[in-house]
Parts: C-alpha cells; structure tokens; sequence
C-alpha cells in the first residue's frame, strides 16, 4: 500500500507543483506583456522553460537545476527500462531476482543506440513518429493487463469472501463446515 502510495502520489504531487507554479507564471507573464516568451515557448517548446527563468531570479540555479531533474528522469526510465528487457528475456529468473547486469547493460546501450540512430537519421521527428507508432500497440497490451488484473482482483475478493464464510457458523444446528463434512464423510 505504502509502495503503491509513494509510486502513485508523490510524481503526480511533483508534476501539479512544478505546472502550477511555473505553468502558471508563464500563463501570467504572457498575459502582462511577455510576449517574447510565448513566442518563443511556441516556435521552441525545449527553450521555452529556459526562457522563463529568465524572469526569475537565479535563473542560473533554476536552469541547472531543470537540466538535472530532466536527466535524473530520462536515467531512471532508461534504467527501468533496461531493467524490465533483461527480466523479460531472461529463463530460469525467480520473483526475488532480476536478470544479470550485462544483460541490462546490453539493453541500456541498444536503446540508447536506437534512440541516437533515430535521432541522427530524421531528427526529433522521426523519434516520435517512432515513439508513436511503437506505442499504439503497447496500449493493446496495457489493455489486457488491466483486463487481467481487474480478474485477479474479483478473484482475489471472492478468495476473501470465501475464507470468512468458511469459518462461521452455518444454519445446521449451529455446526460449522468442518463438522457437517465430517458427518458426510
């Protein structure tokens, strides 16, 4: 419950924070007469958050530490991923081990390859046409797994319900199930 909370609410928290209060500087500073910024977060998205700190104090501080959380965010999915390909490939792996570190290595550097081959042969582009069509049929899958867990988790509910009616006491003369298949038997 705790993992689920913390993987759940402490991002989302993150993100409302970091729109609210940049998201809505910006929306202020346009409507006051920034255009340049507007213009520039619209022919320029990436430059666009470098552009309003600018307006802030320490716009040095704020910029470093944008690229640094950016980073820490592109390291850490890079890392699940890679983490979640080697699992997936990997035979004979128990629920308490994970696949060994070449094999994630080997996974790390040839999505980082792909990404740079993409990235040289058509630019930014080519990276979310590719993003976007590979993404369509993970969504299938994503699909299925929501199908599969709302399963398990009637199945888990009905495990539970059973396990309380088995312990009570049923109608037949006060005896429990342990004693009327005792008789049957």
């Amino acid at each position: 419950r705790e993992f689920v909370f913390g993987v759940m609410f402490i991002p989302l928290g993150f993100i409302f924070a970091w729109f609210s209060i940049f998201g809505n500087s910006a929306i202020d500073l346009v409507a006051n007469g920034a255009t340049e910024l507007g213009e520039i977060a619209v022919n320029d998205a990436a430059m666009g958050m470098f552009a309003l700190f600018e307006y802030f104090p320490y716009s040095d501080i704020l910029s470093f530490a944008g690229v640094v959380i950016g980073l820490i965010f592109f390291v850490t999915s890079a890392d699940s991923g890679a983490l979640v390909l080697a699992n997936l490939s990997s035979r004979g792996m128990t629920n308490d081990t994970d696949a060994p570190v070449w094999l994630r290595l080997f996974w790390a550097a040839a999505t980082g390859l792909i990404t740079l081959g993409l990235l040289f042969a058509g630019g930014f582009a080519s990276l979310q046409s590719v993003s976007v069509i590979a993404g369509l049929p993970f969504s299938l899958i994503l699909v299925l797994y929501m199908m599969s867990m709302w399963t398990s988790l009637k199945e888990e509910g009905n495990k539970r319900k059973a396990s309380t009616l088995g312990t009570a006491n049923v109608l037949d003369s006060g005896k429990s199930w342990k004693a009327r298949l005792q008789r049957i038997v």
